[in-house]
């Protein structure tokens, strides 16, 4: 969030346009070709993390606020304009990818390589070798 900090941490400008611009640039820049990510519960933490932190430092919450009145994350998310979690963002995009896909004709590479499933089996505690699961 770098380059846009001096805009979020002005105090002239209101919630709703931060809102916006969170949406627009860092975000979209986070979540830049999710649609075909296999996450795991461990890199979903991190980006909900991020996600979490970045609207408290845009909502000036510092983390000894957080501590001190019990700040929950439910509370965070709805001060910052009702934004939904990260998940809810990668799913609905993950949804629009495949919707798009599903529309094209059915010899594209994109269609079949949607229905394509990996016959080899998976290592005990390896990662699911396709990304079938996240639909």
């Amino acid at each position: 969030m770098g380059m846009v900090h001096h805009f979020f941490s002005c105090h002239d400008v209101d919630i709703q346009t931060k809102h916006n611009i969170y949406i627009a640039f860092p975000l979209n820049a986070l979540l830049w070709g999710c649609k075909t990510w296999n996450l795991t519960s461990k890199n979903l933490k991190k980006l909900e993390a991020f996600h979490l932190g970045a609207a408290r430092r845009i909502l000036n919450i510092k983390f000894d606020q957080v501590r001190e009145e019990r700040i929950r994350n439910k509370q965070v998310r709805f001060k910052f304009c009702n934004i939904p979690n990260i998940e809810a963002f990668i799913i609905y995009r993950t949804a629009r990818y495949v919707g798009k896909i599903t529309r094209t004709y059915e010899d594209s590479f994109p269609n079949r390589f949607l229905g394509t499933w990996i016959k080899k089996p998976k290592k005990t505690g390896g990662v699911q070798q396709s990304c079938n699961n996240t639909l």
